[in-house]
């Protein structure tokens, strides 16, 4: 591929990127995150020094729409961590709506243990941008994921899926955590309504 060919291709993956959320593309950071249309503004989501000192929250904001997700898991104390899982719908060119949050506890040691998990991944170093023979990859859609963590490493983020991304790896992590919150509310929602089980 030709410099000029792969410059035109460079400058249609931007405008894309644009078009579609800037959350698509990989990048990293130490602070706050900076929101971009995505379901942490959607929601107005506190920044993690004010829910604690050792914080971890990822969330999903995918780039066409649909399903978005915010798990935020905090320490409260020597024997529990507790958080919250918010469900939400929308696109991040018009709006995200909550329909519903749900809440998220675990003891402190499975706390600690995915901390140490998602701080080993977000120590590994991002994607390249180019393949093996020098090709561009584009990645114009996606979940939008993003990790943010605050503990022992000061405050860092993580945004990107594209390849062989440490967000998928920490996707994985969560998806448990997700599913058990889930698994809990059910009973809950069963007895209160008039669904037959």
């Amino acid at each position: 591929m030709s410099g000029a060919i792969r410059q035109f291709f460079a400058i249609a993956a931007a405008i894309g990127s644009i078009s579609t959320a800037s959350i698509c593309h990989a990048d990293t950071g130490t602070g706050p995150y900076p929101r971009k249309a995505d379901v942490l503004e959607a929601t107005n989501a506190p920044a993690l020094d004010t829910i604690g000192d050792d914080v971890v929250r990822f969330s999903s904001t995918p780039a066409l729409g649909g399903r978005g997700v915010i798990i935020e898991i905090h320490r409260r104390d020597a024997e529990w961590a507790t958080g919250t899982m918010t469900l939400l719908m929308g696109h991040p060119s018009h709006r995200w709506v909550t329909t519903a949050t749900l809440a998220i506890e675990m003891t402190t040691p499975r706390f600690e243990a995915l901390s140490r998990q998602i701080d080993a991944q977000l120590r590994r170093k991002q994607p390249q941008l180019e393949d093996t023979k020098g090709e561009l990859v584009v990645c114009t859609d996606g979940p939008g994921y993003v990790t943010e963590r605050l503990g022992g490493e000061g405050s860092q983020w993580s945004s990107g899926f594209c390849g062989d991304h440490p967000n998928n790896r920490i996707a994985e992590l969560i998806a448990p955590i997700a599913h058990g919150a889930l698994e809990r509310w059910l009973p809950d929602f069963m007895r209160q309504s008039s669904i037959p089980h």
